[in-house]
């Protein structure tokens, strides 16, 4: 059921997540929109199911033990969507001069470190997203480039004294991820680490609604990237959608990762 007012709809959904049925309402907009205006609703989703599992967890007796302060997770490969790229350049280029450019260094620093070790083509094109990997039989790719990316500690170019400096315009997975084991145990990536579950992956589900109403192949593009891919890539996100049915995509491509069921009114 959507109640609709000057180009928004409000859309009420339902949500089944690890067992817990909840009713949620969502703004959408109507009408011609830019495929970045996905982010909005995949970022609620992601807020949302992300507090019903962290509720799942303490209902077991746990605690996440993130928190202010512990940015071990922010020396991790953080993969994004390029509508989350997008973003994230647009944040930097609202930054104070001083704060921009302090930012860009970091960005391009982190680049030149992965293209030092191996973890990067120096010589493909501006715009790369594909990180190189040496994995051994049996290790999986990604299992691979995570360890080594983060044998590197290369800090976010976004993280001040150990936390966010971007906190309400964070990626998806930061969203996601929390721990319920000793935060030291994140600072040696240590396979005890125990995590909450993640039912749905928005990033993912993002890169796969983008990849079906326009067209592409896109993948997940690490963070440490985002400045560089945006600059060849961005105009490829203007390109304009109907806002409803770029919602009921998005929620349709989360349940296609087997995430959480819903059901619209």
């Amino acid at each position: 059921m959507a109640s609709k007012r000057a180009g928004v709809d409000t859309a009420k959904i339902h949500l089944q997540v690890l067992g817990q049925e909840r009713e949620l309402s969502f703004a959408v907009g109507i009408g011609p929109r830019p495929v970045t205006d996905l982010l909005q609703p995949a970022r609620e989703l992601a807020n949302r199911i992300s507090q019903i599992a962290v509720e799942h967890v303490e209902a077991e007796g746990k605690q996440v033990s993130c928190k202010m302060g512990c940015g071990a997770c922010c020396r991790q490969i953080v993969p994004i969507s390029g509508v989350e790229a997008a973003s994230i350049a647009a944040v930097v280029a609202s930054l104070p001069k001083p704060r921009q450019d302090e930012v860009r260094r970091r960005f391009a620093a982190a680049a030149a470190r992965m293209e030092a070790e191996g973890l990067l083509n120096p010589r493909a094109k501006k715009g790369r997203q594909a990180l190189i990997s040496t994995a051994a039989p049996g290790e999986s790719p990604w299992e691979d480039v995570s360890k080594r990316y983060f044998k590197l500690q290369i800090d976010c170019p976004f993280l001040v004294d150990e936390s966010c400096g971007i906190y309400e315009e964070r990626p998806l997975v930061c969203r996601e991820y929390h721990v319920t084991t000793p935060s030291t145990w994140c600072d040696e990536l240590s396979s005890e680490v125990e995590s909450v579950p993640r039912p749905a992956r928005m990033g993912e589900v993002l890169t796969d609604t983008v990849n079906a109403l326009l067209g592409t192949k896109a993948q997940m593009i690490p963070l440490t990237l985002a400045l560089e891919w945006t600059s060849v890539h961005a105009g490829t996100l203007r390109r304009i959608k109907d806002g409803e049915a770029m919602f009921w995509s998005l929620l349709e491509h989360m349940e296609m990762e087997e995430s959480p069921s819903r059901s619209q009114e």
